[in-house]
């Protein structure tokens, strides 16, 4: 019986450990620059893309990437993608560093940079 009621205990303390994590996760957390994340779905990309984003989140560019061996592949799609954003972010913007958002498939989107000369 008490064996029993250890367990039970052991599993419902498991249950709200899971639990609280899970809602803590789904609250939105502060990144280290003060913004609220926002949920990914909110984001420009998704599964299978690729895309960058002013940093107030408003869409630059999102391409699709190919399937290769059963999965996405992020790493040559991300290379070519990121020589189209700079020659478009160059164009647009002209010389100096620009920040924007950068996000892989269903990911948080990471803030990065480029530099045009």
């Amino acid at each position: 019986m008490i064996r029993t009621l250890r367990h039970s205990i052991a599993t419902m303390g498991i249950a709200l450990v899971v639990a609280g994590f899970a809602a803590h996760a789904d609250a939105g957390a502060q990144t280290t620059d003060g913004r609220a994340d926002a949920p990914s779905e909110d984001w420009a990309g998704g599964r299978g893309k690729i895309a960058a984003m002013e940093l107030d989140g408003t869409k630059i560019l999102e391409r699709s990437c190919p399937v290769k061996d059963m999965a996405h592949d992020y790493m040559t799609c991300g290379r070519l993608f990121r020589d189209e954003l700079k020659a478009l972010v160059c164009s647009a913007k002209g010389k100096g560093l620009h920040a924007y958002l950068y996000r892989v498939g269903d990911g948080k989107p990471t803030k990065s940079s480029l530099y045009c000369k």
